[in-house]
């Protein structure tokens, strides 16, 4: 079990869809040095770096090297990471897979609010 944090999962906290999964997978993650945090609070700025301030439509990870990876990319990277997944990674890594998984990740991240009302959409103040 590594217990040293090495590489920071950002996710949408105002996301149900997003929370639950933070929620569910946080111990299976946070074994293998990973560190989950919303990215509406204090890191947000340093796991988004440039694109501090723009809305959500990705979850993020900054690795222990300073790489930023956001959408399908950060989904593999951590799937690569993670016993029980890796060999999902490697399939969905390959050219075609790592295209159409690439577009499902949008598409859902973009529709993620329409999922059982998990991720309502915010009234502007």
């Amino acid at each position: 079990m590594n217990t040293e944090i090495s590489d920071i999962i950002g996710f949408d906290e105002d996301c149900g869809v997003c929370s639950r999964l933070a929620v569910r997978l946080r111990p299976r993650l946070e074994s293998r040095g990973f560190r989950l945090v919303p990215l509406q609070g204090a890191d947000s700025a340093r796991i988004l770096g440039p694109a501090a301030g723009a809305p959500l439509t990705e979850m993020r990870v900054l690795t222990s090297d300073g790489t930023r990876l956001g959408g399908a990319d950060a989904v593999l990277y951590v799937a690569a990471r993670t016993p029980g997944t890796v060999t999902v990674a490697r399939i969905l890594a390959l050219p075609g897979f790592r295209r159409l998984f690439a577009t499902a990740y949008r598409w859902f991240a973009a529709h993620r609010h329409a999922f059982g009302g998990a991720c309502p959409r915010k009234e502007a103040p």
